[in-house]
């Protein structure tokens, strides 16, 4: 696990290596919405590194804390009550496909494959995430950009764990460099 968050991690640097031709081959994304789960919505945010190999693939690192639980039991949190908090934490590897690049609206398919962190209530447990997800991109201009994705996600949970398996939708913003 710790080989894997180092690599997702150090991928960045490794990528700025690479050659490309595309004028701006790196972007940054800041992207909040909610993971819909066993019936329950979910708030979740993700940061999203991309580094493309050329005018449509692209490479990166996502991460993607969701808020699973909170909890007050005992009372409320003024009288002395327990608060438990517990987050769902991907650590992804991903990649994507861009459509129609010389437009200002980019449609993209985008995979993600990595393990996921449970932390909260005194244990951390670690699982596996896969997602696909489609969306686009709308660049206002030739750095700046919003985006919005909906995805299909599964975990690989332990049985004692409650189903995190569902769509996540995501809107955000982001910049071309």
């Amino acid at each position: 696990m710790k080989k894997y968050i180092c690599f997702v991690l150090l991928l960045p640097s490794i990528l700025i290596a690479v050659p490309n031709n595309t004028r701006t081959p790196h972007s940054v994304e800041l992207r909040g919405g909610v993971s819909v789960a066993d019936g329950k919505s979910n708030p979740m945010g993700s940061f999203l590194y991309q580094y493309f190999l050329n005018d449509n693939w692209a490479v990166g690192a996502a991460v993607q804390p969701i808020l699973v639980s909170r909890e007050v039991r005992g009372g409320s949190l003024i009288e002395n009550g327990t608060h438990r908090t517990i987050t769902l934490v991907p650590i992804d590897f991903t990649v994507a496909y861009f459509f129609n690049m010389d437009s200002s609206l980019q449609p993209f398919i985008r995979g993600y494959l990595g393990p996921a962190i449970v932390r909260g209530a005194g244990s951390a447990e670690q699982l596996f995430h896969a997602g696909l997800g489609l969306g686009f991109r709308y660049f206002f201009t030739d750095e700046i950009f919003a985006s919005a994705e909906v995805s299909g996600n599964a975990f690989a949970l332990q049985e004692k764990t409650r189903s995190q398996n569902g769509p996540f939708f995501q809107i955000g913003v982001g910049i071309s460099f």
